[in-house]
């Protein structure tokens, strides 16, 4: 999603992204190449963008609204999943003779709009035959710049230097180290979930178009409200929570609110998470069969 311009700002060749609610399709154009008709339409996306965003500020005690819903089932499994991750990916990173940042990298890399079962697939495909996916004709849900960012990483190359937005960064990190390990500035994977839990309801497709998380003080400003979230729940429980795994936990009970929510698509949502579990569990059996079934889940999705 593009960072949020007023349209009068858009320039004729900016590719824009709104939602067709009529039709339920994300729309992607040069703004010069849409019709009158989406231009009215990307004009009342940005009103009702405008407005979402007005009435949803982002606010720690959101996130520890979410997290005081969690199950007990999901408040475990959110403080063990980036662990649990870490896990699975080390013995895929040993059997496959990678390096473990090369496998976080990878994993992250093949991660945005795509099931975690198909990712983690696609990034152990990845590692064991050392060649790059991506791009028109490859079989996987990731663009050329992904295909050459693995490409980079297979060299040798750090994710550090390859991997440049927040969120992806953030989830190799966590997923290299099985949780945070940087003192000065914990990581925190904000995602469209994640940024559902720390406004206090479900993002809309118009809204989640202007949420700046592409700005790193955009990003920042809810990350921070995860660092706050954590602080809170910490001294409530009495323990040290630590803010990836209130974000883990957190995410995990949005996905369940939203499922109550798509009762018409639930059981489209669990066939398309069904069958990408059966897909990696096969996969898992035939090369890496310690971890079947080890893998970190992803709730309702």
């Amino acid at each position: 999603m593009r960072p949020f311009k007023r349209f009068a700002d858009l320039d004729l060749n900016e590719v824009v992204s709104f939602y067709d609610y009529e039709n339920d399709l994300l729309i992607e154009k040069k703004i010069g190449e849409l019709t009158p008709d989406q231009h009215k339409l990307l004009r009342q996306n940005e009103a009702e963008g405008a407005q979402w965003h007005a009435e949803h500020p982002i606010h720690h005690q959101n996130i520890v609204d979410h997290y005081n819903q969690a199950t007990a089932e999901e408040k475990h499994a959110g403080h063990t999943w980036y662990s649990d991750a870490h896990h699975m990916a080390k013995v895929v990173a040993h059997d496959t003779k990678t390096p473990m940042h090369t496998m976080a990298g990878l994993i992250s890399n093949y991660s945005p709009q795509t099931h975690w079962h198909t990712n983690i697939l696609t990034a152990a495909k990845v590692a064991r035959e050392k060649k790059a996916l991506g791009g028109p004709g490859s079989g996987v849900f990731a663009d050329n710049r992904q295909k050459d960012a693995a490409h980079r990483m297979l060299m040798g190359e750090h994710y550090d230097h390859v991997i440049t937005g927040q969120k992806t960064h953030a989830f190799a990190h966590l997923i290299e180290h099985g949780g945070n390990k940087d003192p000065n500035k914990p990581k925190v994977v904000v995602d469209r979930h994640a940024y559902s839990v720390a406004a206090g309801a479900r993002i809309t497709d118009a809204a989640f178009g202007q949420t700046k998380l592409k700005s790193k003080k955009g990003y920042n400003h809810v990350a921070d409200a995860y660092h706050r979230a954590a602080k809170q729940l910490s001294e409530q429980h009495g323990m040290q929570i630590h803010p990836h795994q209130v974000q883990a936990t957190t995410w995990l009970v949005r996905q369940r609110l939203n499922g109550a929510q798509d009762t018409s698509k639930a059981k489209a949502v669990k066939g398309v998470a069904a069958k990408a579990k059966a897909n990696w569990n096969k996969y898992a059996g035939e090369h890496h069969p310690s971890i079947v079934g080890k893998e970190p889940g992803t709730g309702n999705a």
